[in-house]
């Protein structure tokens, strides 16, 4: 009997002592696990759900996930390179190649400078830091988001400014954004024009022919277009965002017709002292066109004065201008008009020529009449005296002719008949033949007949105007 009771009691202070020795043990089975976790990590801290991410501009992503209240710190996780939540529970994330961001007392961040138009991987791990580390816990399930992509915009108000046979000037809005890049500069922004294949409704973009590339301005001058010929045009505008090239939407299409070239062969020569004649070659088609060629010929006085239109809707290739005058110089140019398909287009102006008539006719200027010789006016000689045509005497000696008479050898000259004329009238010949030299009226064997008459001859030397006697070897001569 005393043993049952003996044993009953061992039994009872076991379950006592059990009892009361169990409630210390969970207290400190407690306290070591709460000391592991505070001074070895051993702790697990919750891991956040819900997190999120969205596009907040075109380098930011807003990142969100559920708090904890007794959680103050979270750190993100952020890498373009792919990582599962395995991967990181498994070699770590604080060494590996990934952006951590630090939270404290929130439960979202918005992360800046980031690249547009790329995929990133996202992960929240809650965390407590210690006196000697942080302590983390697990990641959080990996997110995948995609960056916004920088929209370019469609080039608007595609125009041909100027079109001529051979040139085209394109010209368009200049596309602007105010997106910068990651590190805050500038987006560079440039142009490309492609030449489309007609008929434009039909074409592809295999079709398309890029004329330029890399146009920072939004103008173009082609100069190698054919003349009257159709072109297409687009013109689309590329970014250059971060070192990534994005294009926009092709402009509408532009529709251009270049102009028909100048008219060759024009000339301008001279027909008569009013009148000009004008030619010029005819125009040439290209092949297979079928139209109506007709020109305009316009003429000025001056080559950089306003042209007047002389002549239009000519089928012909020359034209003659009348109604000028003499030594009158003019200009020209022709332009050549195609008639296609209802719809008339004018070519360009050639270089103006120049001609001038020919110098009016006159008569030749008559000769001078001659002039008329003077008119000769002869007074009748006054009559001689009987004294006047007596010889005076001179001291030198007398020779004897006759008996009775002795002549000088000097006689003073009687006075000269006035004369109206400047010239006296020659001597008759006959006069002229009879002075001949006299023989010496000193000799004694002249006959009296011979030596009257010669006193006849010598006395008429005096008588007739402009004879004069001469001395000739001391002798007196007629």
């Amino acid at each position: 009997m005393e043993e049952k009771v003996n044993a009953q009691e061992k039994r009872g202070r076991k379950w006592y002592w059990l009892l009361v020795l169990l409630p210390v043990l969970l207290i400190l089975a407690g306290a070591a696990v709460w000391a592991a976790g505070t001074f070895f990590g051993l702790s697990r801290l919750p891991v956040p759900n819900n997190v999120s991410a969205e596009n907040v501009g075109l380098h930011e992503l807003r990142i969100s996930w559920d708090s904890s209240p007794k959680i103050q710190q979270y750190q993100v996780i952020l890498s373009t390179e792919e990582f599962t939540r395995e991967k990181l529970i498994e070699n770590g994330w604080q060494d590996g190649p990934y952006d951590v961001s630090i939270v404290e007392n929130a439960a979202e961040i918005t992360i800046h400078s980031l690249l547009p138009d790329t995929d990133y991987y996202i992960a929240v791990a809650a965390c407590r830091e210690g006196k000697e580390k942080i302590t983390c816990s697990d990641p959080s399930e990996t997110v995948k988001i995609h960056t916004s992509s920088l929209e370019v915009g469609r080039v608007a108000d595609l125009t041909a400014e100027e079109v001529t046979d051979r040139q085209i000037k394109l010209k368009w809005t200049d596309w602007t954004t105010s997106e910068k890049n990651q590190d805050h500069t500038d987006i560079d922004i440039t142009y490309t024009l492609l030449c489309t294949a007609l008929p434009t409704e039909n074409s592809t973009e295999a079709d398309r022919t890029i004329i330029q590339e890399a146009l920072r301005e939004p103008a173009y001058i082609i100069t190698d277009a054919a003349p009257f010929t159709r072109y297409a045009y687009t013109v689309v505008a590329n970014a250059l965002i971060d070192g990534k090239a994005v294009s926009g939407e092709s402009s509408e299409v532009l529709e251009v017709l270049t102009k028909p070239e100048a008219v060759a062969g024009l000339d301008a020569r001279a027909d008569g002292t009013s009148s000009l004649a004008v030619t010029w070659k005819p125009y040439e088609l290209n092949p297979g066109t079928e139209a109506v060629v007709t020109y305009s010929l316009y003429g000025s006085d001056q080559e950089d004065a306003e042209f007047t239109l002389l002549e239009e809707n000519m089928t012909d290739t020359a034209y003659t201008e009348t109604g000028l005058t003499g030594n009158q110089t003019r200009y020209y140019y022709v332009v050549a008009h195609i008639l296609l398909e209802g719809e008339k287009y004018a070519g360009m102006a050639c270089q103006p020529v120049s001609a001038t008539t020919n110098p009016p006719v006159t008569a030749p200027p008559s000769p001078p009449a001659p002039p008329h010789p003077p008119e000769t006016v002869h007074r009748p000689a006054a009559p001689l005296k009987a004294n006047t045509l007596r010889p005076e005497r001179s001291h030198s000696k007398s020779l004897p002719v006759s008996p009775g008479t002795a002549i000088s050898k000097k006689y003073p000259r009687p006075p000269a008949p006035l004369l109206d004329t400047v010239q006296t009238p020659p001597i008759p010949p006959m006069v002229q033949t009879m002075r001949r030299p006299m023989a010496s009226l000193s000799r004694g064997n002249i006959p009296a007949r011979e030596q009257r008459a010669r006193w006849v001859w010598y006395w008429s030397a005096w008588v007739i105007p402009g004879s004069t006697p001469m001395k000739i070897n001391g002798r007196i001569n007629g």
